[in-house]
């Protein structure tokens, strides 16, 4: 959608349709994705597990 100012109330309806088929759309494609997904298969790289306390490096 272009050209579009979110100020002007009398717009609004047609804002509001546009968004709401985007977020159906949304819905649709990524619903079934995110429900198969397993938190445990998960993995992050670089991510340094700050629950064991401080490393060398940081001293």
């Amino acid at each position: 959608m272009t050209n579009v100012d979110p100020e002007d109330e009398r717009d609004w309806p047609r804002q509001h349709q546009w968004l709401t088929s985007k977020i159906n759309d949304f819905n649709r494609v990524f619903l079934a994705r995110v429900r198969d997904l397993d938190a445990e298969d998960w993995k992050q790289d670089g991510v340094v597990d700050v629950s064991a306390g401080p490393s060398q490096a940081d001293g």
